[in-house]
């Protein structure tokens, strides 16, 4: 059994729309625990906000980036990509293959 407290009127928590807003969060979560693991975010030293933004949209772009080509594995994919940059290049159609 789980329950949920939300602020919204009854007729708009019945258990799809709470089951519905849950997923929703966890998804926010697994990109939230891919830029961290992944990209190390919260280790990062830029301080300036505009930086941390911008490199924060950089880390979303290549998730999505993964993701569209269906590539599995995306903390091996980001160490193979770092290891080897022509790799990166080759994948983001930059070198010939």
């Amino acid at each position: 059994m789980v329950h949920a407290i939300t602020s919204l009127p009854r007729p708009l928590a019945d258990a799809a729309a709470l089951l519905h807003f849950n997923r929703e969060h966890w998804g926010i979560e697994t990109l939230h625990w891919h830029r961290d693991v992944t990209f190390g975010e919260d280790h990062c030293l830029v301080r300036h906000p505009a930086g941390g933004h911008a490199l924060a949209c950089f880390r979303n772009a290549a998730l999505k980036l993964l993701r569209r080509n269906q590539v599995n594995g995306v903390i091996n994919a980001v160490r193979a990509f770092a290891s080897s940059p022509a790799k990166l290049l080759k994948f983001l159609c930059i070198l010939k293959q």
